[in-house]
């Protein structure tokens, strides 16, 4: 009898932590939420690109790697294929929808760990994982869904890392970004901030128990990435993680007209003959990849009938004039350092102000991220200090950025491939948001409390946790203001 009441206090209690949880109304709102939105949202989306995964799939556990294509998601292709041959597609959205439900745990106790307020942490957390163009790309066969849900986990890796430094930790995110790479070749751009980011780190002698443990990690990464690329090399021709930068590179010099500047007048002439047909026509026809995406249409799963793009690539013919991709290579190099391929790249820039990203239009993308810079260089050079969780959210999402406008083709599937920076625009906006409450709520007590005995109070800016714009600010406004009874009101305490 005794031991029953205790069992039934006991579930009360977990019963009453549960209910003043922030995570656990997170979690029922998304719950609920997600179950209205694929209720009445069915379409699933795929396209070329599915096909070109799924080719890669069928070969990839034989150690067989696809020049196009990295190998993690055809790995996850082809695990689920074992357990429905038919129709493999459809548990990978399934895995798709359990994995971006789990991230909704990390992404909120980032947010926790790093912004002052709790309930700023829950509304930064419900408005990233209710996005309805992040939910969408649950029911897609791309590697977005799982490459948000990843770059996710490895914002609470690096955040685990900066507050609990560990050996583990330490090589643990280095090789994590190995990962990311193989997931979708476009992260590479990590390795240079991961590389900064330990710089800076040796430099201001943070964490150095563990900076060797770092170096090592990392330096790992690195050969693991160079040994991929050799694999590639052996079995492909080619040093690289992947070719679809080629096929990229070579649409927007044909777009820009760079083409001009090719030394092969014959090649020039032909492109000015082909790009009245659609400029991915006229790379797909001379890069004479036509027998392989025969192939990689053939063996797609018959259930899905090929989609408009699909078809229009496989009657693309061979081309007679003996270009292929290998060869082209060297006019590109030329075209791209051109004056005119530069300009398209400005004006590639200018042209996105005025689109939407999310919910927010590609100008004021620009201002937030200026906004972000501009606090971050004004605590480093005011203070010697750098919060490095913002600093990297801030890079990782110029990165993001600057590799879709550089590196992608706006042919419509520009919010796809921008998608990932989601997370991380949401996190600096509610960042600017606690900031802006901090420094509020700061003026109002000063307005009540504060007399005319000007005495500078010390404060503590040691914290790489919750370090903010709103320290500086706090030290600038006691400086001018606070009392020396109001001393202990004013300390900060991280």
């Amino acid at each position: 009898m005794l031991g029953s009441k205790i069992e039934v206090m006991k579930f009360k209690k977990i019963v009453s932590f549960g209910l003043r949880s922030y995570l656990f109304w997170l979690l029922l709102v998304n719950f609920l939420f997600r179950f209205i939105y694929y209720s009445h949202n069915h379409t699933i989306q795929y396209n070329v690109d599915t096909a070109t995964y799924y080719y890669a799939a069928q070969y990839i556990l034989d150690g067989v790697l696809d020049a196009f294509r990295t190998p993690i998601y055809p790995i996850v292709i082809r695990l689920f294929q074992f357990i429905n041959e038919a129709d493999p597609l459809r548990n990978i959205l399934i895995f798709q929808h359990i994995v971006s439900f789990a991230s909704i745990i990390p992404f909120y106790l980032v947010c926790k760990q790093w912004f002052n307020k709790k309930y700023i942490a829950f509304f930064a957390s419900l408005v990233y994982t209710c996005l309805p163009q992040v939910l969408s790309f649950n029911n897609a066969f791309f590697p977005e869904s799982l490459l948000l849900s990843s770059l996710v986990f490895f914002l609470y890796l690096f955040s685990t890392y900066i507050i609990r430094p560990s050996i583990f930790n330490s090589i643990a995110v280095n090789l994590y970004i190995f990962y990311l790479v193989m997931l979708k070749p476009g992260c590479i751009f990590l390795y240079g901030i991961l590389a900064i980011i330990w710089t800076l780190q040796w430099i201001f002698k943070n964490h150095n128990v563990f900076v060797k443990h770092v170096f090592i990690g990392f330096l790992a990464s690195v050969f693991l990435l160079l040994g991929y690329c050799q694999i590639n090399k052996n079995q492909n021709d080619v040093f690289a993680i992947s070719t679809v930068s080629h096929d990229n590179n070579f649409a927007n010099v044909i777009l820009s007209n760079a083409y001009v500047n090719f030394s092969d007048d014959k090649l020039i002439s032909i492109i000015d003959t082909l790009k009245k047909k659609g400029h991915f026509y006229t790379v797909y026809y001379l890069n004479n990849d036509s027998d392989k995406y025969r192939k990689r249409f053939a063996a797609f799963p018959s259930v899905y009938p090929l989609t408009s793009d699909m078809q229009e690539i496989l009657h693309i013919p061979e081309n007679k004039y003996g270009y292929t991709a290998k060869n082209l290579y060297k006019y590109l190099a030329e075209a791209m350092n051109s004056k005119e391929h530069l300009c398209y790249l400005l004006n590639i820039f200018v042209e996105f102000s005025f689109t939407t990203v999310l919910f927010l239009k590609g100008y004021m993308l620009y201002i937030l991220l200026s906004i972000e810079t501009v606090v971050i260089i004004h605590l480093f050079v005011i203070e010697r200090k750098l919060n490095w969780m913002r600093f990297l959210v801030l890079t990782v999402a110029i990165g993001i950025l600057l590799t879709v406008l550089v590196g992608g083709v706006n042919d419509g599937t520009r919010d796809r491939v921008l998608l990932p920076i989601a997370p991380f625009l949401v996190f600096i906006l509610f960042d600017l948001v606690d900031i802006l409450t901090l420094r509020k709520a700061f003026f109002k007590k000063s307005q009540t409390d504060l007399g005319n005995n000007y005495v500078a109070q010390p404060i503590n800016l040691n914290s790489n946790i919750n370090f903010s714009f709103w320290a500086f600010e706090r030290a600038f406004c006691c400086n001018l203001f606070a009392l020396e009874k109001s001393k202990k009101d004013f300390h900060y305490n991280p």
